[in-house]
């Protein structure tokens, strides 16, 4: 408790003299001219940094239109070349196949009823329910009851 008073006494001490300790330091000429020499000086440096700035804001502005420009001449290039003419002569075959898969199944897909997932519709209808009943599938909840 002692240590805080003596704290709290000397902080309080100091507050009160140490304007007054400042007031009697007034600069002369000689320092009143350095002191406004050095604010021009900041102030210089200041101005510097901004055209500095200013500069690499107008240099990222370029550099971004170009991007956009060279991204854009890439853009009109590609819809300008055929879809197939990318790649080599195996890409080109394997894309044929994809496009010629998806055809077959939306041409199935297209032909079945939701629900027919598994039915064989070549079958008439007696031979059906058999058929189906003997490829069943197990189901679910029968693989947690044992």
């Amino acid at each position: 408790m002692a240590k805080l008073n003596l704290t709290l006494i000397t902080s309080l001490c100091l507050i009160v003299a140490a304007p007054v300790a400042m007031a009697d330091k007034r600069p002369d000429g000689a320092e009143r001219q350095q002191a406004v020499e050095h604010q021009r000086e900041v102030q210089r440096m200041k101005d510097r940094e901004q055209e500095h700035s200013q500069e690499r804001r107008n240099q990222a502005d370029k550099d971004r239109e170009k991007l956009e420009l060279r991204t854009q001449e890439q853009a009109e290039e590609e819809q300008g070349l055929d879809g197939d003419a990318h790649g080599n002569e195996k890409a080109q075959e394997m894309r044929a196949r994809r496009d010629e898969r998806k055809a077959i199944k939306e041409e199935y897909d297209a032909n079945r009823d939701k629900g027919d997932e598994g039915v064989d519709r070549e079958l008439d209808a007696e031979d059906r329910d058999e058929e189906q009943k003997e490829k069943a599938k197990k189901p679910w909840w029968k693989f947690w009851g044992d």
